[in-house]
């Protein structure tokens, strides 16, 4: 989630820079394909629920370390979505990490 954050500010200042150098209006494009890609990013929320399940295959509810090696990214940022450090995933930790929300 704090990732989120950064990669956020991050394209938003070079959406500005984009903006100021272009006098022919294809900075707006720039900008507008930025904001999608970001909105993409953010919204991955679709599916997230059963994302989850996928993750979860011993159905306990949770996503332990072992379960989090079958999603590269996942794996790599465990210690980092894990907010609460208990050594797993739960469903709620998993959607903020996704930028969305848990049916």
């Amino acid at each position: 989630m704090k990732l989120n954050y950064i990669l956020l500010a991050a394209s938003l200042a070079f959406t500005g820079a984009a903006y100021a150098q272009d006098e022919t209006g294809s900075a707006v494009d720039r900008e507008s394909q930025m904001l999608k890609e970001l909105d993409t990013e953010m919204g991955e929320a679709e599916g997230t629920e059963q994302a989850f399940q996928a993750l979860d295959t011993d159905g306990d509810g949770v996503i332990s370390a072992a379960e989090a090696e079958q999603d590269t990214h996942l794996n790599a940022m465990f210690r980092d979505v894990d907010d609460d450090d208990d050594g797993q995933v739960s469903a709620e930790e998993f959607s903020e990490w996704k930028g969305g929300f848990v049916d």
